[in-house]
């Protein structure tokens, strides 16, 4: 970038003058990083495809304890980039940190099987993120210290479209798992370990320790002579290569070495910049809210958007890291942030045209290409070689922190201004930090005159050598290639199997009719094993225990009343899921279907059936990683006038009129008026019970700490789960008098996360996950009145309905 500098330090690589440079070939190391990335990244976006649909629609997870996991998931391994960047440096082992980073990574994929309640799942991602945490800084001092300094950009660009190939391979692979095995995800997260694996196996053997100079150079074999009789040989005499290898090794680097870096000019200016700018940057889920909000997307094409900006990303990682080596790293970095700049000014002025949403998504993967790879290309030129991955944690670390800051305050101010004046505060404050590293970033004044414009090849270095020989490590990965590949198509193909098997000792389940006419009927979705998995089922409401009628209907959430059914849908599609909404008959024949933005939540009818509401968690429409954001809707069977967002209601809290960003609403529960309603409210981090009017689209706060609301048949109660610890996802059933607001805690002590149904005017059912089952839930009934015990009414069923 030549980020000139006086200043520089002993052991720091000067950035070279801007002569041609002949180009070299990638070093080995960095394309075996590369794929360790590709196939690493793989695994993970397996998971992290997944995740959304089986938290919530599997295990019955809330939305907004799966906030709660994605502020975990995505906060934990920025902080712990430090620690691994440190270690590295301080034991002088770079892989060996990394190692055990993509090692602690490939062990939790599989350890979601067996976590069932948002705890275990909370430590196991964490354990996971740190994983990623600890080796991202050691990875990028190998590829720094492994490619001579004119070629950094360059090698961080094919790392970075390597990197970014694996993403967007991984949901591919997911979703055509589940193609094959409804429900397996066992077999994602299986398959993901054994993916994961095989990236541990590829740095194990083909990636250098890093120690020392690593860069590559053409090696030498000196020409083998006779050895002369030892009478015959002069005497040894003592050189400077002799003193070098007696020497004693370097100390330790210690904390106060690490904490000194920001002491150097170059690598605090860098550090400064990289913060000013990452608070102006407005997060990714954001910029693609506002491009749907401002070009009208359907939501059915919200989850592709940040495939545009990846495609866009992989393209043009590499050319634009070998132009920041041609002309400048500080050119390229800042150019990267004035396309981010367009693209906010688009988003703001720009007419409504067609092709504002791909001019957007390709400034957005420009911005990515020109700033990823670069940035630690040229934190690389500033450091030493033995503080290496410490500064490029440092930087990154500031940068990561500082993104999130803004998303924090970007949300803030879309909650007080609105969406145009926050962007434009945004892009303001971008443009004037990128003044400000564009002036403290600029190039020092030489001091001598320019050299010569005839360059000389560097100095050739011998690259390490690995313990076995290639032909030894291509076997080896040949043999784990066959065992883990066999493994994954072994997991693949028994989950595939399962679903035509009913599992032994289960209810017996056979096809046949179900209506939604028939009185005194109890519906509900099958859950066992099986090929009727899934599907809506019934049997008679007084013998739930009796065999079971399936249908053809498959659904992840269901709800019916008076002969009209809401089925929310959710189908694995090769690059997104495919959500939707769809209104059925007595006889289960579509009327209506409506495109979802997200994972289905929670669904409910009307008593009368004039009336459906959908809740889905939307993925991606975040204000910061540790919030989260639903869509409630609701839709008039008669006339199919559909309500799309509650959030649109005028809301009254405390006698006036609440306007907030933050607000969130889910669990909606019908009165027999059609017209009134029940529902949750989240805003300024407490919930509400609301009571709503469909005609007078407002809504009014009763009462706090209430969450998912239902009815009674008489209407004079509200069932809800209410949080009993601060700050944790844990609930308990309780009943509400709606005349007094007095409430009492039900028999159930279990953590209830799901809307319950009245089956009558004394009983509730609710979903519980199974015991010892990652992907089951059975059906619960307990007394309303707060008398009894808790009784199992249906194993591996959700959904309940009675009818009639």
């Amino acid at each position: 970038m030549y980020l000139a500098d006086r200043s520089a330090p002993a052991g720091a690589e000067p950035a070279p003058d801007r002569g041609s440079v002949r180009a070299a070939a990638v070093a080995p190391t960095v394309l075996a990083l590369g794929t360790v990335s590709l196939i690493t990244d793989i695994s993970s976006e397996m998971v992290t495809a997944v995740l959304p649909l089986y938290l919530i629609a599997g295990l019955g997870l809330s939305p907004l304890g799966f906030g709660a996991l994605d502020g975990v998931y995505n906060g934990v391994s920025a902080l712990v980039q430090l620690t691994g960047g440190h270690l590295a440096d301080r034991v002088r082992n770079h892989k060996l940190i990394a190692g055990l980073g993509y090692g602690l990574s490939a062990l939790c994929k599989p350890l979601l099987l067996f976590a069932h309640s948002l705890g275990p799942i909370s430590v196991i991602l964490t354990l996971e993120r740190t994983g990623k945490g600890l080796r991202t800084a050691p990875r990028d001092a190998l590829i720094s210290l492994s490619t001579p300094p004119e070629l950094q950009g360059r090698a961080f660009g094919v790392h970075r479209a390597m990197d970014t190939t694996g993403a967007l391979l991984g949901p591919l692979a997911a979703f055509l798992i589940l193609s094959v095995a409804v429900d397996g995800y066992d077999a994602v997260f299986g398959v993901s370990a054994c993916v994961a694996a095989l990236g541990v196996v590829v740095l194990m053997l083909f990636v250098p320790s890093g120690d020392g100079d690593t860069r590559p150079g053409p090696r030498t074999r000196p020409p083998r002579t006779r050895r002369p009789p030892r009478s015959a040989r002069p005497p040894r005499q003592r050189t400077s290569d002799d003193s070098a290898a007696a020497a004693p090794r370097p100390s330790p680097v210690r904390l106060r070495d690490a904490l000194g870096l920001l002491r150097l000019p170059r690598l605090r200016n860098l550090a400064i910049c990289a913060v000013l700018l990452g608070l102006t940057t407005v997060s990714d889920a954001f910029v693609y809210l506002l491009l749907q909000r401002r070009t009208g997307i359907g939501d059915q094409w919200f989850p592709l958007l940040p495939l545009g900006t990846a495609a866009v990303f992989l393209l043009l990682a590499v050319p634009a890291g070998a132009l920041a080596d041609r002309i400048g790293r500080r050119t390229v970095f800042l150019t990267g942030h004035a396309l981010l700049l367009a693209g906010y000014a688009l988003l703001l002025w720009a007419p409504d045209l067609p092709a504002l949403p791909y001019l957007v998504l390709a400034l957005h993967g420009m911005f990515y290409a020109a700033t990823d790879g670069v940035l630690p290309a040229a934190v690389a030129a500033t450091v030493p070689a033995e503080l290496r991955a410490t500064g490029l944690a440092l930087v990154g670390t500031g940068q990561a922190l500082a993104r999130f800051g803004c998303s924090l305050a970007f949300g803030a101010a879309w909650t007080l201004w609105g969406t145009g004046p926050a962007l434009a505060a945004a892009a303001a404050g971008l443009l004037c930090c990128a003044a400000v590293a564009g002036f403290v970033l600029r190039p020092a004044a030489p001091a001598l005159p320019p050299p010569s414009p005839i360059r000389t090849a560097p100095e050739a270095r011998e690259a390490p050598q690995m313990t076995l020989s290639l032909s030894r490590r291509l076997l080896v990965l040949a043999v784990a290639v066959l065992l883990l590949g066999g493994l994954a198509a072994a997991l693949v193909l028994r989950a595939a199997s399962r679903d035509d098997k009913p599992a032994a000792g289960g209810p017996t389940v056979a096809a046949g009719t179900v209506t939604l006419t028939r009185p005194g009927t109890l519906t509900f979705l099958n859950g066992g094993q099986g090929p009727h998995r899934g599907a809506l089922a019934s049997v008679p409401a007084d013998a739930p225990d009796s065999d079971r009628t399936a249908s053809d209907l498959n659904c992840q959430r269901f709800y019916a009343a008076s002969g009209t059914g809401v089925c929310l849908r959710s189908t694995p599609g090769a690059l997104a899921q495919d959500n939707k909404a769809l209104i059925v008959d007595s006889e289960l024949r579509t009327l209506r279907s409506f495109p979802l933005a997200g994972t289905p939540s929670r669904a409910r009818v009307s008593p009368s059936g004039r009336f459906a509401a959908w809740t889905v968690f939307v993925s991606g429409e975040s204000y910061g990683a540790a919030f989260f954001s639903t869509r409630t809707a609701i839709v008039d069977t008669r006339t199919w006038k559909l309500e799309a967002n509650l959030e649109e209601f005028t809301i009254t809290m405390d006698g006036r009129e609440h306007r907030a960003q933050d607000v969130n609403f889910w669990g909606v529960t019908f009165s027999k008026d059609d017209d009134t309603f029940y529902a949750t409210l989240s805003t300024g981090g407490e919930t509400h019970l609301v009571k709503g009017s469909i005609s007078g689209r407002s809504v009014t706060t009763l009462a706090k700490n209430v969450e998912c609301p239902s009815l009674s048949p008489d209407e004079t109660r509200i069932a809800y789960k209410k949080r009993v610890r601060a700050g944790a996802s844990l609930w308990r059933e309780h009943v509400m008098d709606l005349g007094t607001l007095r409430e009492h805690a039900l028999a159930e002590k279990r953590s209830v996360d799901d809307q319950a149904a009245w089956l009558d005017d004394r009983t509730l059912a609710y979903g519980l996950p199974t015991d010892g089952a990652a992907d089951s839930t059975d059906l619960w009934t307990v007394p309303a009145d707060g008398s009894g015990a808790p009784r199992l009414l249906a194993p591996g069923a959700s959904s309940p309905a009675r009818l009639g």
